[in-house]
């Protein structure tokens, strides 16, 4: 049910929640907002798995001691020189330049698993009832397994949800009430994708555009009933703006239809579950050959070996195991090598041919809750795949084809274990293995479900093996500040050194944003530059990177969070002179021309990140402010109403209005503003 993998070490937009916070302060700061701005001091909405918050909110969606600790760690801004070359070239000077040239492309002849069915009617018809066939599918054929409508959902905080059907349509609500139960708002978002096969629950998605948003509401089929998404605390969580991209898709959906990173085309999706080529490798030259096969019954001269298509039970271990590791291997950090993307993995690959995966002891997280998607690095530390000599692995159990049915669940199992152990009984008498509620279960023992997971209302097998779990497990310490990762399965001996460091660098950055730590963050500059180049010749350092995007990214972040601005802005200028719609540096820019006080340039690196988020609170409010110091106040409350409507709870918003429509002269749009910004207060004094 959780939205998987996410898009980590690659400069999430959610990492530019410090820029944001620092721009929503900017007006005040300078006492250029001369309509009153209260100083939005709140987050950005950009996120990718990121809980975003807004100052104001009355509890959906907020909370004071958060934005407090996140206002404390604004990012400071440096006087800046002048605007570089339009082109964004930082000046030239000899470089000496790790080659970082793109990678050759993968093959990508698809042809989609019905084209399997014909050769392949049984084991498809198999693969059918398996929970990866139906990992994703477009609302409008999603099988029907929710109450829908539903009543009122209270999951605590001031505000309440309920989910409505009209026209065929579902539509997701979050409703706040004042004390009298009279409605102040109702946000109603029209899903367009369920995330999940339904075996545990549900995710949801909302397009807008050209991207997709998670709900704050899931299904939980365990106990049959409607709550907050994984990781959606009440009263604070990021209610309709937690972004999902590549990083979340890649282990949900068969095959996207891209026209940037993480942003697609409609349909978005090529192949919506995870279907045969996934785990087979792309089919056109398998399904090719086997069509110029003669079909008479004389042998054919062609040689099986030029068959393309992937067989893993035939793979070495390693390779093998990748095909499963490719989505059930969580790690600390996951990154994509340079030049890669999350769906340039193929079946025979290695991991490390597309990702550089960083692994702590984190297989429980701080509060001792066993993490979800972390079954590769429990089963590797079982006794079960030391003792094999790492020969067990995921197949050893699990038949990728096959889910077998509650009923006969725990029989199937106990045959895969005897095939190892057949000759190893249990130590248990007779009577005590076959007593409930073991019920001569061999996973009830070693595999227990595990209550204590970080999705609410579900249990996940814990794939360490315990030979006694009621001894239970020491809980693995999370890794500490800037503590070096280890290179999941020793990839870092497969791999050319510079791909390490920049691996390790993108991950420390990670880990300063989150930290809020400067020293971090220089010390992610220093694995991101290339051995032997000094750091005194910025514009040398960031030609040396190439069009490595995210490394180019990750040094932009770097720079800012050391309070080197100019250094910031030449590398988002050099990434966005590389990939003009790439957002971390659009927004970057946005940001640093603020900053300037450059509103003309300011407005038009906003506005280009609005044609690819449109709705955007944060940003538009950003543009709020900037179109009515440049004059232009009837589109500044056309704008304020628009990032209103994606977030009616925003107080801060409201107060902006009320004194906008004041001086523009309007008095009843600004008493409408504040008739229901008093209702907001009330509810909010009543929760104090």
């Amino acid at each position: 049910m959780p939205l998987g993998r996410s898009n980590q070490g690659s400069f999430p937009l959610g990492r530019l929640t410090g820029i944001a916070s620092e721009v929503r302060s900017f007006g005040k700061r300078t006492g250029i907002l001369d309509a009153g701005s209260a100083g939005r001091d709140s987050m950005s909405a950009f996120a990718l798995l990121v809980t975003i918050v807004v100052v104001g909110s009355v509890g959906c969606g907020g909370g004071d001691e958060a934005d407090a600790a996140r206002l404390a760690a604004k990012a400071r801004v440096a006087k800046l020189p002048a605007r570089l070359p339009a082109s964004g070239e930082p000046p030239r000077a000899e470089v000496a330049v790790v080659d970082r040239s793109p990678p050759s492309p993968r093959p990508s002849d698809y042809v989609g698993s019905e084209s399997c069915v014909p050769c392949h009617a049984e084991i498809s018809a198999r693969y059918a009832s398996h929970p990866m066939s139906r990992s994703l599918n477009p609302l409008s054929l999603a099988s029907s397994i929710e109450t829908v409508p539903s009543g009122p959902i209270a999951p605590g905080g001031a505000c309440e949800y309920q989910v409505t059907a009209t026209d065929g349509a579902v539509f997701h609500h979050e409703l706040l009430r004042d004390q009298s139960g009279e409605l102040i708002y109702d946000q109603g978002e029209r899903v367009a994708v369920a995330i999940g096969s339904g075996r545990q629950g549900r995710a949801y998605l909302i397009r807008e555009g050209e991207v997709f948003f998670q709900s704050p509401l899931g299904w939980y089929s365990g106990a049959d009933r409607w709550d907050l998404s994984p990781g959606y605390e009440p009263g604070n969580h990021p209610r309709f703006s937690r972004r999902v991209g590549d990083g979340c898709l890649y282990c949900h959906a068969g095959r996207v239809r891209s026209v940037g990173e993480d942003r697609y085309e409609e349909p978005a999706f090529a192949e919506a579950s995870i279907g045969c080529e996934r785990c087979h490798g792309p089919g056109g030259g398998h399904v090719s050959l086997h069509q110029r096969r003669p079909s008479d019954g004389v042998a054919s001269e062609m040689p099986v070996t030029d068959d393309p298509i992937v067989n893993p039970a035939k793979l070495d271990t390693g390779p093998r195991e990748d095909v499963c590791n490719q989505c059930h291997l969580q790690g600390k950090h996951v990154i994509r090598r340079a030049g890669r993307s999350f769906f340039d993995f193929r079946p025979g690959d290695r991991l490390e041919d597309v990702f550089v995966v960083l692994t702590g002891n984190d297989r429980v997280d701080e509060r001792g809750r066993h993490q979800v998607v972390s079954h590769v690095e429990q089963m590797r530390s079982s006794r079960c795949y030391v003792g094999s000599e790492q020969a067990l692995g995921c197949t050893s159990c699990h038949d990728p084809h096959f889910e077998p049915e509650p009923e006969t669940r725990d029989a199937w199992y106990r045959d895969q274990c005897a095939r190892c152990h057949a000759d190893q009984s249990c130590s248990l008498g007779l009577e005590e293995q076959t007593a409930p509620p073991a019920n001569g279960s061999c996973i009830h023992c070693h595999m227990p479900s595990l209550g204590g997971s970080d999705v609410p209302h579900t249990a996940q097998t814990d794939h360490r093996i315990i030979r006694d779990h009621r001894r239970g497990a020491d809980a693995s310490p999370s890794p500490l500040p800037g503590e070096q990762l280890a290179v999941f399965d020793g990839a870092e001996l497969r791999l050319p050194a510079w791909e390490v460091a920049r691996a390790r660098g993108i991950s420390k950055m990670t880990e300063a944003w989150q930290r809020r730590d400067p020293k971090l963050a220089a010390e992610a500059r220093r694995l991101l530059i290339p051995r032997g180049l000094s750091e005194k010749d910025p514009n040398v350092v960031i030609r040396s990177l190439g069009d490595d995007h995210a490394a180019l990214a990750e040094l932009g972040a770097s720079y800012l969070m050391s309070g080197e601005t100019e250094n910031a802005y030449a590398a988002w200028r050099r990434l966005q002179g590389l990939s003009p719609e790439h957002e971390v540096a659009l927004s970057g820019l946005a940001f640093i021309e603020l900053g300037r006080r450059n509103l003309l340039g300011g407005k038009d690196w906003l506005e280009r990140v609005l044609r690819i988020v449109p709705d955007d609170t944060d940003w538009n409010s950003r543009l709020v402010d900037v179109e009515w110091n440049l004059g232009d106040r009837r589109k500044a409350i056309e704008v304020a109403e628009r990032a209103l409507r994606s977030n009616p709870g925003d107080r801060s918003l409201r107060q902006w209005l009320i004194r906008g429509y004041e001086q523009f002269g309007d008095a009843a749009a600004a008493e409408r503003h504040r008739g229901i910004l008093d209702q907001i207060d009330s509810r909010s004094a009543a929760r104090r």
